[in-house]
């Protein structure tokens, strides 16, 4: 048993340096989606959903909240990816703290910092090209976001959680364009450089409803150790304000803030120890706009169900779970997602169910995340990310 348990780490060893094969830079891409496995695998649709993944605070500051529940420090990157089609490296890493000072206590708050980048750092690539000769080549992109967020949980009537997040961001984006342009059968080279760099906040909250304390215990009792649960989650973002837009730019394309409103559904099966089923389904409508609580279109895509974003995630035993995900949003070029992650205490608990609570992998909760996208343009490449997530709770 131990060899098989030795031999399955040997793999996902193998597999943390999967090759990322990736598509080549969107203008500032690295605003509008993280590099990181767990979004990925449930295609950015991470609004509402409830998640672990301190990296879900790129798509809503409110997820700060998530955090909150107890005194605990989180952090996850990516792992070294890397393309050798096109030589992009994908990038990112997060870290947050959460405070409450007892499970009584109504109120927790939560500090986060991010980072999420990209760098295309293949010799060049050709634009354009002339029958003459001449060419316009765009060399070495690259574009990197930093972001400091704050947040706050608190509690109130029959378990009702409001959570609300701010985050202020720094990002640059980079790029060199060579010119080559034939003159009397002279070949002349000139170099345009043009850098970008933006000061962005988001902001947005959840509100969180545990239907099952407003039902009857006897509703949710399966049998004597085992009940179940019932919450829907109410999201909303607003991302990326503050961008100016350079109409005279010869590189970046206009971004525009958005606004994203979500619905969430999680359901659950746990006993006194542990969550042995947990089911999550949320879908979103993400619109372009500069109103502060997005437009009317907005809400009537969600509650007519138009154009949607889904994603869903099913977990077993706190061991393993496996997410898909399919994405309505422009300009966002990979549609379908699907992914895991395995989450190392789980299975500790499982081979050694008394397991000390000072063993270092308790501590820790080590989880690993393997996600792949599969893009709508031939042309692409498929992208594969992983990440892993570390945590430390001050008992």
């Amino acid at each position: 048993m131990k060899i098989r348990l030795i031999f399955s780490f040997l793999i996902l060893i193998v597999l943390s340096n999967t090759i990322l094969l990736a598509q080549r830079p969107i203008e500032h891409q690295h605003l509008q989606n993280s590099y990181n496995a767990n979004a990925l695998a449930l295609s950015h649709v991470l609004t509402a959903l409830p998640s672990n993944e301190p990296m879900s605070i790129f798509y809503n500051p409110a997820q700060i909240g998530s955090f909150t529940n107890q005194t605990q420090f989180i952090g996850s990157s990516s792992l070294f990816s890397f393309s050798p089609e096109d030589n992009t490296i994908r990038l990112n890493g997060a870290f947050v703290f959460g405070w409450k000072p007892s499970e009584s206590f109504p109120l927790g708050l939560g500090i986060a910092y991010f980072s999420n980048g990209y760098s295309y750092e293949k010799d060049s690539f050709e634009s354009n090209p002339k029958p003459d000769g001449s060419a316009s080549l765009t060399k070495d992109p690259h574009g990197r976001s930093h972001a400091f967020a704050i947040g706050a949980s608190y509690q109130i009537v029959k378990g009702i959680k409001i959570q609300a997040g701010f985050t202020y961001k720094t990002s640059v984006d980079d790029q060199l364009q060579l010119n080559y342009t034939r003159l009397n059968n002279e070949l002349y080279s000139y170099a345009i450089a043009e850098s970008n760099k933006q000061d962005l906040t988001d902001f947005g909250y959840q509100v969180h409803f545990p239907v099952s304390n407003w039902v009857p215990k006897t509703w949710l009792q399966l049998n004597n150790t085992n009940q179940q649960s019932f919450s829907i989650i109410l999201g909303y973002s607003k991302r990326n304000i503050g961008f100016k837009n350079n109409p005279d730019s010869w590189i970046y394309l206009p971004l525009q803030a958005t606004s994203t409103l979500a619905l969430a559904f999680n359901y659950s099966i746990f006993s006194a120890e542990k969550a042995l089923f947990t089911a999550s389904f949320s879908m979103e409508s993400e619109k372009e706009g500069t109103e502060l609580f997005g437009s009317s279109a907005v809400y009537s895509d969600l509650i007519l169900l138009k154009r949607l974003s889904t994603a869903i995630r099913v977990e077993l035993i706190e061991t393993i779970s496996v997410s898909s995900g399919y994405n309505t949003k422009a300009p966002n070029l990979y549609q379908e997602s699907i992914g895991f992650e395995l989450a190392f205490i789980g299975m500790m608990q499982l081979i050694h169910p008394n397991i000390s609570k000072s063993n270092i992998i308790y501590r820790l909760h080590p989880r690993f995340s393997f996600a792949t996208a599969i893009p709508i343009n031939a042309d692409l490449n498929q992208i594969y990310l992983n990440s892993i997530q570390f945590r430390y709770t001050f008992m």
